[in-house]
């Protein structure tokens, strides 16, 4: 279990893939956009015509349908891929009126399906076995990477209890990153349900005001071996057991979350349950009780239940964890229980300010029992802050967490005679595609790949066919895509 826990860490740089200012995941060889509405009336028009490694380009605009992927492996996205804004994400709702799960993806897509810059709101789930499961998102036999998504005001219920009102996942290795969950409910797992699966990861998501009528507000995990949790921030999420994530005999890494007045009867931030092993390291627990006044950031409960906890700022301490006689607790370490002084509570602005005692007091190489857990490369100061948020980075962008800091490549364009110079700034020898689109989000020439080395280097493209307007030249690299408009006259 725990090399398979590694194996998520040690394989992440080739999974996880951005940031906010480098836009954004797509494939590495573009076949067709298909615009919608332009081309397609709607987007499962769009899906329906697509083939693998195609895009299908939504813009901005109310959608009242619910969408499968059927199989397909093919980006999804909005036009907020063409220049990281995230108000289009806003602007670009796909609404299922209560007809279903919004998004399913249930039929062996791969990590080459994804879904990017959309907000998914009004679905009630898929009938499984009377259960109504994945409110926003049925995902099942699948690894997608699921981007930039708004998931709100989703629901799954029914007679087998409902699992998952943002996402429900079974047997899926999938990537969610930079996501917010606001308003979800459920039975079990308000924001999202993660069953049978290993090597999922979440990813700079923000859980907000999720409830569930039984456990994990926030996330609840059911028989996982090894997924990741981090950089995410959780609060405001209720239910009875796990305010924010609740475990079953499951053994996911939680890494820098910060957890703030959500509501656990039993376990505010974390209760865990039968045969399961948590390991939480560089994180806040604070104020997460049910019962104003009251402590109860972490229950450990079940048979055979246990969970590490390193590097954390918990409220109340070790004293106040409360552990069954058939459970254990290894309180490893570093931890602390120092208030964690928040920028600004009062607007649930949970940075760190100035002299937080969690500045520099996490660890960025953290080893369980001889095995690597976690391999932290990019913090400021002396090691990793504790929390999700690292002092002194730029990591607001609306309700969006966290913006990376390590941007590889740089370009810029100039417009010369019949021709584009593109030049670029990179630390790493890396391949590089680059495309260019017209403000419509069409693709108007063959993608040109190149290698670029470390240093300086200029690409001369031949435009003498272009009209005069305004173009979006993309780079897309070994680690995202960066994209700048172009003037072309």
């Amino acid at each position: 279990m725990r090399n398979q826990i590694t194996k998520i860490f040690l394989n992440m740089k080739t999974k996880i893939i951005f940031s906010i200012g480098m836009m954004v995941l797509l494939t590495s060889v573009f076949a067709e956009v298909i615009v919608v509405p332009d081309q397609q009336p709607t987007i499962q028009a769009g899906i329906d015509a697509a083939s693998n490694g195609d895009t299908v380009l939504v813009q901005p605009e109310t959608y009242f349908e619910t969408i499968n992927f059927n199989g397909k492996n093919i980006v999804v996205a909005s036009t907020f891929i063409l220049n990281a804004d995230t108000s289009l994400i806003s602007q670009t709702l796909i609404d299922a009126e209560c007809n279903g799960s919004v998004v399913t993806i249930n039929n062996g897509e791969s990590d080459e399906a994804r879904l990017i810059g959309f907000t998914l709101t009004n679905g009630c789930g898929t009938d499984i076995n009377g259960s109504m499961d994945g409110g926003g998102i049925y995902c099942e036999n699948s690894d997608p990477v699921l981007d930039h998504l708004r998931i709100i005001n989703n629901a799954a219920s029914g007679m087998g209890g409902g699992v998952g009102g943002g996402i429900c996942f079974r047997n899926s290795s999938a990537l969610v990153n930079n996501s917010v969950f606001i308003n979800n409910s459920a039975n079990r797992g308000g924001g999202i349900r993660v069953d049978n699966s290993d090597n999922l990861v979440i990813k700079k998501c923000l859980f907000k005001d999720n409830w569930a009528l039984n456990a994990g507000a926030g996330i609840m995990f059911y028989q996982c071996p090894g997924c990741l949790v981090t950089q995410s921030v959780f609060t405001g999420n209720q239910t009875i057991y796990g305010g924010a994530i609740c475990t079953f005999n499951s053994s996911p890494v939680i890494d820098r979350i910060t957890s703030y007045l959500n509501r656990g009867l039993y376990g505010g931030t974390l209760q865990t349950e039968n045969g399961s092993l948590p390991i939480m390291v560089n994180s806040v627990c604070w104020q997460n009780a049910m019962n104003s006044g009251a402590i109860n950031e972490i229950e450990i409960d079940g048979y055979a239940s246990g969970a590490v906890v390193a590097y954390c700022d918990v409220l109340g301490g070790e004293e106040n964890v409360v552990v069954s006689p058939q459970s254990t607790l290894y309180w490893m370490e570093e931890n602390i229980n120092v208030y964690p002084l928040f920028a600004d509570t009062n607007n649930l602005d949970l940075r760190l300010q100035s002299g937080s005692p969690c500045i520099d007091e996490g660890i960025a190489e953290f080893i369980y029992n001889g095995e690597p857990i976690i391999n932290i490369t990019s913090y400021e100061g002396s090691a990793p802050d504790i929390g999700a948020f690292e002092y002194g980075w730029i990591t607001n962008d609306g309700e969006y967490i966290i913006r990376d800091q390590d941007q590889n490549m740089y370009f810029f364009c100039e417009q010369g005679n019949n021709s584009i110079l593109v030049s670029f700034e990179t630390g790493q020898t890396q391949q590089i595609s680059i495309r260019i689109y017209d403000v419509q989000g069409k693709l108007i020439s063959k993608p040109i790949n190149s290698i670029l080395q470390q240093g300086s280097n200029e690409i001369e493209i031949e435009t003498s066919a272009y009209k005069p307007g305004i173009y979006l030249v993309s780079v897309v690299t070994e680690t995202g895509v960066v994209s700048k408009k172009l003037f072309y006259r």
